[in-house]
């Protein structure tokens, strides 16, 4: 019957031998060094044991190194060497043998330390070694040697019986320690066998089984099965669970504690609860066993529909590629069913188009990595042409050895057609866009601006032909080079825009004049995720405009300070000329008309009188309009006092003429200014107070004049009805515009605040040195 082996269980077997081989050589080494160094407790477990014979520890040295070197088994020198080992233990044996039934004279076992064997006598025993552990030895040196030359099945049962024959003596031995009767561990009454070495004839059993558990009787202990699996229960517990309870069974009688008869019943008793609970406890453990195998089953029978159901072929062979198990889905893919290829080689029904020396290579990389993936075409059993994707993964077992091939085996036939049909679309696509990439180039081309096209490392990737004639670069010298060779300064405005662009992804215009050309440009610079473009436009002749523009504006308001000045100048004159001419003339004409009046008094002629004192009365008023007239041309105290003592006057002249209440306020008490500035500010100053008397309806005017550093602001703050500061100044009016160039002619600022309900301020700041 085929048994299916339990590799966990044999692999922890082997594993144990190891350590068991390993006890082996340390009792026997720490015997020998008991021997060589006379240290009693090394040689006896207890005063009242003998002690292991010096041979008995050599043997066991060489019969853990043999086995040992058979677990090495791979080199040949180890199996020489492990073979010569077992021949001596064997021939020691079989001489010891031969003494014990008289047949010759040859004492081997006391070839060691012979003077210390004879002085080590205990219980009148001289130290020998004896006839059972002769008998052990006979049968471990013919064990090893069988299992040396290359057993059949035949010869592993013969070596696993010598096996348990020498477990049964060494136990035999041990129950006698164990329950103080000489004749178990005697096999005459005056040689016992060594403590010490029954324990190392069942570590010697157990190896040799422990070995080879995958043969002889040990195959039938460490299968999956359900009675290897009671077996590797019972059997430890059949030989510890009696020895106890006949342990204490002794125990208990020699300690007076019952009789004979009392103790008889008490050990089968004993044993019949002992074998109940064994016979239970293993009850349970198959119960659970097959609960676990029923799911294990259920496990199994849906692994196996998942491989049944899959729509992937999936197949399994042997170390020869004869095909094992073969599922539907390879059957749906390569026509031939389970029964037509089970136990056939693959290549004899599965065609493909590799060659030989392919396959080889193939399967080489297999053996070696062990997992191998490819793709590749293979014929259906109509001829059609297959495309597989193969997944084949090589199997083996405990000792590295391949013993099989899994593959799964993926039909791409669709998908290598929609693969062709993707390259077909793709080369159209790469078409297309060569197409559009030439086109867009042309559109380019035909654009008046400078265009550069950069990607994500400043890097060019196209310019057109306008921006090679600008920079003046030859067709094909941006290629693939950096926008700081064309703008090495990394702080110029230029490249901080696009910088700055690329960073925050977002659009940046900006104008410059670089130094690589004189003329300006409007630079349009617009971010993507893949680079930037840029747009040169020339904007020079606006830029020229704009300069002439400015230029002239620059001039028209120098001619309108300039006209100011006249203005002021010919107002001065024309003031001081009536002042002087006309008010000399009426102060003449006044001096005669006072003496013709004295005269026609005299006379005593009343109308005359009357004619000359309207005369009187009439230049005294054309004087008072002179002074008048000269002083709304250009006012004397301006010239004479200064501007602070001209905006009193003209504030209590302003409160007299329109009843407004006013306010001065000022902490300076002199300023040094320029006739230029002062009658700028001063007229501005006129300005603002006609506004207020026409339009404000205030009924309180605060004029301020302030100090700061080198320059003076003058605030004029009434309280009337105010006005929308924005709509006024949208509308230019001609005094607002006025008062502006008179503050810019003096480099003056002028700024009005206002809101309707909330009164106005205006502002004029000028410099002390304008």
């Amino acid at each position: 019957m085929e048994m299916i082996p339990h590799l966990n269980v044999q692999s922890k077997l082997k594993t144990r031998a190891v350590y068991l081989i390993f006890c082996i050589i340390s009792i026997g080494v720490l015997s020998l060094v008991g021997w060589a160094f006379d240290i009693n407790w090394l040689k006896h477990p207890s005063p009242d044991f003998v002690a292991m014979n010096p041979l008995t520890a050599i043997c066991f040295i060489f019969f853990g190194l043999a086995l040992y070197l058979f677990w090495r088994k791979p080199f040949p020198f180890y199996k020489i060497v492990s073979f010569t080992l077992t021949l001596f233990i064997f021939i020691s044996a079989v001489l010891k043998l031969i003494y014990l039934f008289g047949w010759f004279e040859f004492q081997i076992d006391i070839l060691f330390f012979a003077d210390e064997m004879n002085k080590d006598i205990v219980k009148g025993f001289v130290n020998r070694m004896a006839p059972n552990t002769a008998w052990c030895f006979f049968l471990t040196g013919l064990t090893v040697m069988l299992m040396h030359s290359n057993a059949d099945l035949g010869n592993t049962h013969l070596t696993q019986v010598g096996a348990v024959m020498i477990l049964l003596i060494s136990i035999f031995s041990l129950l006698g320690y164990l329950f103080g009767v000489h004749a178990l561990y005697e096999m005459v009454s005056y040689i016992p066998m060594a403590l010490q070495s029954a324990v190392c004839f069942l570590f010697v059993s157990l190896a040799i089984l422990f070995l080879e558990p995958a043969k002889g009787i040990m195959k039938q202990i460490t299968s999956v099965h359900t009675g290897s699996y009671l077996a590797r229960r019972l059997l430890p517990a059949a030989i510890l669970v009696p020895t106890a309870i006949a342990f204490l069974r002794l125990w208990g009688q020699r300690q007076g504690f019952y009789d004979l008869e009392f103790g008889t019943v008490l050990l089968i008793t004993s044993l019949i609860i002992s074998f109940f609970v064994l016979i239970l406890y293993n009850t349970v453990l198959l119960n659970k066993r097959d609960v676990q195998q029923i799911e294990s089953d259920k496990q199994t029978t849906y692994l196996a529909n998942l491989v049944q159901q899959t729509s992937d072929a999936i197949l399994s062979t042997d170390a020869g590629l004869h095909i094992q198990s073969w599922n539907k889905a390879a059957e749906n893919i390569y026509g031939f069913t389970l029964e037509e290829v089970k136990g056939k080689i693959i290549s004899d029904f599965l065609k493909s188009e590799l060659s030989s020396a392919e396959v080889d290579q193939s399967f080489a990389e297999l053996n070696e990595k062990g997992f191998f993936r490819d793709e590749y075409i293979f014929y259906h059993k109509t001829r059609k042409k297959i495309y597989v994707q193969a997944s084949v993964t090589a199997l083996r077992d405990e000792s590295g050895v391949i013993n099989g091939y899994v593959a799964v085996h993926r039909d791409i036939t669709e998908q290598k057609k929609l693969e062709k049909e993707l390259q077909l679309l793709n080369e159209n696509l790469e078409l297309q866009v060569k197409e559009k990439t030439v086109e867009l180039r042309h559109i380019f081309e035909r654009i008046s601006d400078a265009f550069i096209g950069i990607n994500n490392n400043l890097e060019f990737v196209y310019v057109n032909k306008k921006a090679e004639k600008i920079f003046q670069f030859n067709e094909g010298d941006f290629s693939g080079k950096s926008l700081f060779t064309l703008f090495p300064d990394t702080n110029d405005v230029f490249i901080s825009a696009v910088q700055n662009a690329s960073r925050t992804q977002e659009y940046v215009y900006v104008e410059m004049q670089g130094s690589l050309f004189v003329k300006w440009f409007e630079v349009h610079i617009y971010p993507s995720a893949t680079g930037v473009s840029i747009y040169f436009r020339d904007i020079s002749e606006r830029k020229k405009a704009e300069e002439d523009l400015h230029q002239s504006y620059e001039q028209i308001r120098q001619l309108s300070a300039h006209i100011q000045d006249i203005r002021e100048e010919d107002r001065t004159t024309i003031a001081r000329e009536i002042h002087d001419d006309l008010g000399q003339q009426l102060t003449v004409m006044k001096m005669d008309v006072s003496w013709l009046n004295k005269r026609i008094s005299q006379t005593g002629d009343a109308a005359m009188k009357q004619k000359t004192t309207e005369l009187l009365n009439m230049i005294d008023g054309v004087v008072q309009s002179i002074r008048r007239i000269a002083t709304d041309l250009r006012p004397s105290i301006l010239d004479d006092l200064g501007l602070i003592s001209a905006i009193e006057w003209n504030l209590n002249v302003f409160e007299k003429k329109s009843g407004v209440t006013t306010s001065f306020k000022h902490s300076i008490t002199e300023i040094q200014l320029t006739n230029a500035v002062n009658t700028a500010v001063f007229r501005i100053f006129q300005e603002a107070l006609t506004n207020i008397s026409r339009h404000a309806n205030a009924t309180f005017v605060q004029v301020a004049l302030e100090q700061e550093n080198n320059s003076f602001t003058l605030h004029i703050k009434d309280n009337g009805g105010g006005f929308n500061s924005n709509d006024q100044i949208n509308r230019a009016t001609w005094g607002l515009l006025g008062m502006k160039e008179r503050a810019s002619m003096i480099n003056g600022s002028f700024h009005i605040e206002s809101a309707v309900g909330n009164g106005t301020i205006v502002s004029v700041s000028f410099p002390v040195n304008s």
